[in-house]
């Protein structure tokens, strides 16, 4: 089942925590990719959602009239690939949101746009070419976000993906994209001024034919889409649409635009939205650039290092400083204008951009700590020079205190997860050690206690040997022969460690004068070998 988070509130509030989803710190540093899809109530958005990505979010009952099932701004992710991040926006046209519907669902929209690698605006056959509908609502709050970004210098190009239904068989595709396209492009002058709307989207079509009389063509049609949105196939996810924002500062990012740009800023005046018409949103353009060219370079240069495995002196008050440079070069180039709101807001951005570089090199930094921490962990404790809570208590201190080091000032950066994460792999690498030491002093002990029995059945096997044999040997050997008299018959007895041989045998005459008197031999040795 898929995790389902509350991004924007209904009443318009951002989500507070860290993270969008746990995982999110796990991933890192790695892109997430933001698809988003806006569009009228009721016109399928969530459960085009879930029919692509897999996701669970809840679709309004058929026929239902009157309350969005969308509230506010919505995230999940797919089962199938972590790294995509899928943003189901209220409904532009929510009934129960009267007359200040548009004006929220202009912030959403904005928002999710800014966000957004693919932005999918979803529409009915019906109303294309409804200027007044919800869906032209829609185009026209993510032209403005774009028409922005690009004043600023900032613009990256987006895919804007037209997710059309309900297309009856007498409608070409490329009828229906011809006509999108020429809306987008008069929507595009009206709020930037001359020039060509592809210069900052890519603009491509899914017509849906209707679910119900052509269900088959409608499955088909899904699934190809479904297709066309894995990353590794490259047709709706490419690394040109990436805003590269790193999954672990996703929230951060996210959280700053919607209080800084969205919440909290001054209302856009037409001065601010058509090039030429105001000096001081000419200048303020020209200062973001700079502050934020000049702040980049210096990031670029802090994650050089970091990539190298450097770790960063001071980083917190590095961060506090390159902030603080950009925002004098701005306020230079911008003395003459301060009070002016266009301004004010585009300083509001300023602030959160560096602010969402500046988190993404200090979760750099803080995963960069705990591997040398688990590094200097691991090779004191095998070492075994101190006891093992000792070491522990070495390594988390130097880390507290180089991640303290690491947050800038005033911020609200935390290394809690990190923390956790390095304890819990120090414990466990602990009780490992433990359970290895307690394996190898069993296995010592049942080997010392193997030894000491083939001793004693080597001892016993010894003792029963020497009592067939007769008995306890000593270090005596005593031999003899005798021949009875007028016989060739000798008779010899021998008695050598523990045993006694007997033997008879047939002496020739010839060899008689070997033998004494009465054919008894000369002698009776008695041999003390101890002597010998």
């Amino acid at each position: 089942m898929s995790e389902i988070v509350q991004v924007v509130s209904e009443s318009g509030e951002i989500r507070p925590e860290d993270f969008w989803f746990e995982e999110d710190d796990r991933l890192g540093e790695d892109s997430i990719m933001v698809v988003s899809i806006l569009g009228g109530q009721g016109s399928g958005k969530s459960s085009f959602m879930n029919a692509i990505f897999g996701t669970e979010f809840e679709v309004a009952e058929r026929g239902s009239i009157g309350s969005s099932t969308t509230k506010g701004i919505i995230a999940a992710k797919p089962t199938e690939n972590r790294l995509i991040v899928a943003l189901d926006v209220e409904g532009a046209d929510a009934r129960d949101r009267g007359s200040g519907g548009k004006t929220f669902l202009t912030k959403c929209s904005g928002f999710a746009a800014s966000l957004s690698d693919v932005v999918i605006v979803n529409m009915w056959h019906h109303d294309l070419g409804r200027v007044n509908s919800a869906t032209y609502t829609c185009l026209e709050a993510i032209m403005n976000e774009q028409a922005k970004a690009r004043r600023s210098g900032g613009s990256i190009k987006s895919l804007l993906l037209f997710v059309v239904h309900d297309v009856d068989e007498d409608s070409s595709s490329s009828s229906i994209k011809s006509k999108l396209v020429s809306d987008a492009q008069e929507t595009w002058e009206r709020l930037s001024g001359p020039g060509s709307v592809d210069e900052v989207f890519d603009m491509e079509l899914i017509a849906l034919p209707h679910i119900r009389y052509m269900a088959d063509e409608f499955e088909a049609a899904i699934a190809t889409a479904r297709d066309n949105f894995d990353p590794a196939r490259t047709v709706y996810f490419k690394e040109q649409y990436s805003k590269s924002i790193p999954a672990a500062g996703l929230s951060a990012y996210a959280k700053n635009l919607w209080e800084v740009v969205y919440q909290k800023a001054p209302a856009a005046t037409a001065a601010d939205l058509v090039p030429g018409k105001s000096d001081a949103v000419v200048k303020s353009d020209l200062a973001f650039s700079a502050a934020f060219q000049n702040a980049h370079d210096e990031i670029a240069a802090l994650e050089e290092k970091l990539d190298m495995g450097e770790k960063i002196q001071g980083l917190g008050q590095t961060s506090a400083r390159v902030l603080s440079d950009a925002l004098e070069i701005f306020s230079g180039e911008t003395s003459e204008f301060e009070e002016d709101p266009s301004v004010q807001r585009k300083k509001q951005e300023l602030v959160t951009f560096l602010q969402a570089n500046l988190h993404a090199v200090f979760k750099k930094q803080i995963l960069l700590l705990k591997d040398k921490a688990i590094a200097t962990f691991k090779g004191s404790t095998d070492e075994g020079g101190s006891p093992t809570d000792f070491i522990f208590y070495q390594v988390d201190n130097q880390f507290g205190m180089d991640a303290d080091d690491s947050v800038m000032p005033g911020s609200n950066w935390s290394y809690e997860n990190e923390r956790k994460a390095l304890h819990t792999y120090m414990e466990e690498y602990s009780k490992q050690r433990t359970r290895l030491y307690d394996q190898q002093l069993a296995a010592a002990q049942e080997s010392r206690q193997a030894i000491r029995y083939l001793q004693m059945q080597e001892t016993r096997m010894q003792q029963i040997q020497q009592q067939h044999y007769g008995g306890v040997s000593g270090n005596w050997n005593v031999g003899a022969a005798y021949r009875p008299p007028d016989s060739n018959v000798n008779i010899s007895v021998g008695y050598q460690q523990g045993r006694t041989n007997i033997q008879i045998s047939m002496v020739p005459d010839e060899q008689s004068s070997l033998l004494g008197p009465n054919g008894k031999p000369p002698s009776a040795r008695l041999n003390d070998s101890s002597r010998s």
